[in-house]
């Protein structure tokens, strides 16, 4: 990637409403955030090292009532191939 093409992707990463993340998968199935935005370390209000921990688990800021449902959405995101919205 030329250094104009990066710098236009980190502005446009700074400049939307809300964040972006790359969520990985291990082979055990379990998730962690191979990537977040600065923007997402400021929403989720958490130190980066902690959420970008390998051990940490995806999710676990959700509340209780919701995280059920938000996660089987990414898994049958995960297991279909599809692109997730949720």
């Amino acid at each position: 990637m030329n250094k104009h093409t990066e710098i236009m992707l980190q502005d446009i990463v700074q400049n939307i409403p809300g964040f972006i993340f790359r969520l990985s998968f291990r082979k055990d199935k379990s998730t962690y955030w191979s990537y977040i935005s600065q923007k997402g370390i400021e929403m989720l209000d958490m130190p980066e090292d902690i959420i970008t921990r390998k051990n940490w688990k995806f999710g676990q800021r959700i509340p209780e009532k919701y995280r059920h449902v938000f996660l089987a959405s990414v898994n049958r995101s995960f297991k279909k191939l599809t692109k997730w919205d949720h």
